[in-house]
């Protein structure tokens, strides 16, 4: 299978975190597509985040055919690190073809990853 881990803070979910997932659905031609609201990004400074059941359920009103939700970095509490999920992800998928998802508003950090 291929699968996509798309991570984020989702605070709130909008049409362009839902336009790029349709858009790797159907250009990588992804089996599924698990977005990960994160608990806290360590290169946030602000933690203004709606409470992460409610962005949970943000997400649930949004999913579309392919779209699943992963509450790994929500349930493990703490920092939420790129590296351990898709460690997690590796051990779940171990056969599988994994395509990791950012949003702009992380590039500018992205060497600290």
């Amino acid at each position: 299978m291929r699968i996509a881990i798309y991570g984020g803070s989702f605070n709130p979910i909008h049409k362009g975190h839902i336009e790029l997932a349709k858009y790797a659905i159907n250009d990588l031609f992804l089996d599924k597509l698990f977005f990960v609201p994160a608990n806290k990004n360590p290169f946030k400074k602000s933690r203004n985040y709606v409470d992460n059941q409610h962005r949970i359920n943000m997400l649930k009103l949004v999913l579309e055919d392919k779209m699943f939700i992963s509450e790994f970095e929500t349930k493990r509490k703490g920092n939420s690190y790129t590296i351990d999920t898709v460690n997690h992800f590796k051990n779940k998928f171990p056969n599988d073809e994994l395509f990791l998802l950012i949003g702009t508003d992380n590039i500018p950090s992205l060497n600290k990853w």
